[in-house]
């Protein structure tokens, strides 16, 4: 149990994060993150009054996800495509994974909340910008060069991410 109400919030909060995650918002309950937690469903309750201020505090707290483009450029730089591409693709798995509880999150309600969906578009743009960068200089000119960094760009980030949610699936709290 969470010694002072700062510790509870935080404890709540990752409550809420892994409940929400794994039931989404409609099949969470107030009783299931308390559990998860360590307190009763009134300080639940206590600390943020409903369930939507609970989801919305959980999903802004958390959501705030950044990419340290100048650590990545710094390991990238120097070294081959195929282990440039190596190194991008474990940052980014780990990443995701880090955060696979917000990511899960932002794909099971975007389509519910739309503060969800606004959200949850900060970090994908972040990435593919890197990775278009990156593929910039190994596509020569053509017409639909743009086309092509793009579509790459997005294959490569769909693959890791379906790679990070999939490797997660089982763990073991569940």
């Amino acid at each position: 149990m969470a010694s002072n109400s700062v510790d509870t919030r935080d404890a709540i909060l990752q409550g809420s994060l892994e409940v929400f995650s794994h039931r989404g918002y409609a099949g969470a309950t107030i009783g299931a993150i308390a559990k998860r937690a360590g307190v009763n469903n009134l300080t639940v309750f206590r600390h943020f009054q409903t369930k939507e201020n609970l989801f919305r505090e959980t999903v802004l707290h958390y959501a705030d996800i950044d990419l340290d483009a100048k650590e990545l450029d710094a390991n990238v730089d120097g070294k081959t495509v195929l282990e440039g591409l190596v190194i991008i693709s474990g940052v980014f798995f780990e990443l995701m994974f880090k955060n696979i509880h917000i990511f899960r999150i932002f794909i099971i309600e975007a389509t519910h909340f739309d503060f969800v969906k606004r959200m949850s578009w900060r970090m994908p743009p972040q990435l593919l910008a890197y990775l278009r960068d990156y593929f910039a200089d190994l596509i020569p000119e053509s017409d639909d060069r743009e086309r092509r960094l793009v579509l790459l760009s997005e294959m490569l980030l769909a693959h890791v991410t379906r790679l990070a949610l999939q490797f997660n699936k089982h763990d073991s709290i569940w």
